[in-house]
């Protein structure tokens, strides 16, 4: 059985050094046609377009079809949460009292804000390239993992009223998220986009589908 891996996340990952021979597929390059007899869509949990094509491309082509997507966060008791279906949302969720955002969104995301000349940015991205507004902003770096701690250190450095995310689940982006907890800060958190199929939380769940023996 040969098996087409989406990839764009951790789990991907995971699942390809499980399964020997498996096939990579291109999230941000979506082939015409698939050559594979099942497909797991491991590509990032908020990912928006390329979920919906790689399933209608199975869909025609017959080929069973699952999206591995870790679990989303949860608010706790102590977060202040304001959830946004999409990025328009998001920007329009942004109170007047907040004039200094910390903006972890991709480029197609940011759109929405980048025609606002009322607030300061803290743009974290891996694109440097240009960008020509808003006017007030600044880049910090992508590449983490980031503690805690070191969250708190930023946001409290650059002053920031508030956090603006997805909600990518996991462990790995989560210290921005727990920063903004203990800060007592606003998070305006992207909802993810709906599953175009069955979907599975962790690798164990995607093995199992393929009927894969899977050791405790």
């Amino acid at each position: 059985m040969t098996v087409g891996i989406v990839t764009g996340s951790r789990e991907a990952r995971l699942l390809y050094e499980r399964l020997h021979g498996a096939v990579i597929i291109d999230g941000d390059a979506v082939p015409d046609r698939l050559s594979v007899e099942r497909v797991i869509d491991a590509s990032h949990p908020c990912e928006r377009e390329t979920p919906g094509k790689i399933a209608a491309l199975c869909t025609t082509q017959c080929i069973p079809y699952l999206r591995l997507r870790r679990k989303a966060w949860e608010p706790s008791a102590e977060d202040h949460w304001f959830g946004a279906d999409n990025a328009n949302a998001a920007f329009c969720d942004l109170k007047p009292s907040w004039k200094r955002v910390f903006l972890c969104l991709g480029s197609a995301d940011r759109v929405p804000f980048l025609t606002d000349r009322e607030r300061w940015y803290l743009i974290r991205t891996r694109e440097w390239g240009h960008v020509s507004r808003p006017l007030q902003y600044a880049f910090t770096g992508k590449d983490g993992p980031f503690t805690v701690e070191q969250e708190i250190d930023l946001m409290t450095d650059h002053r920031i009223d508030v956090l603006v995310t997805r909600n990518a689940g996991g462990k790995g982006a989560v210290p921005k998220v727990s920063a903004a907890r203990v800060m007592g800060l606003p998070v305006v958190m992207l909802a993810r986009p709906r599953s175009p199929g069955p979907e599975v939380a962790t690798v164990r769940e995607a093995l199992s589908w393929l009927g894969c023996s899977v050791r405790h």
